[in-house]
């Protein structure tokens, strides 16, 4: 799965729930603030070298149910692979 979770210094179980999902989760502490959190999860993965797009996602924003099946049809028709970082 290319499921990647910032957690930046979050309070609740936000990486305990995560983790059950068997995705990758950096748990970040100190806090960096979203912009940080964001590059310093996509230079620990090294994501912007090994995928053309990323969608990135705050932790309340909520999508349809066919969300992912929509936007891969249009990237794959690029030759892209999609990987989502949900951030706060």
């Amino acid at each position: 799965r290319n499921i990647y979770i910032a957690s930046d210094y979050s309070t609740d179980n936000t990486v305990k729930i995560a983790r059950s999902f068997k995705v990758r989760v950096l748990d970040i502490r100190p806090n960096r603030g979203k912009a940080r959190a964001l590059v310093y999860i996509m230079k620990h993965y090294r994501l912007l070298s090994r995928f053309k797009a990323i969608v990135i996602h705050d932790a309340d924003v909520e999508v349809g149910k066919d969300y992912l099946k929509n936007a891969h049809v249009h990237i794959n028709a690029r030759n892209i692979n999609i990987t989502s970082i949900k951030s706060k």
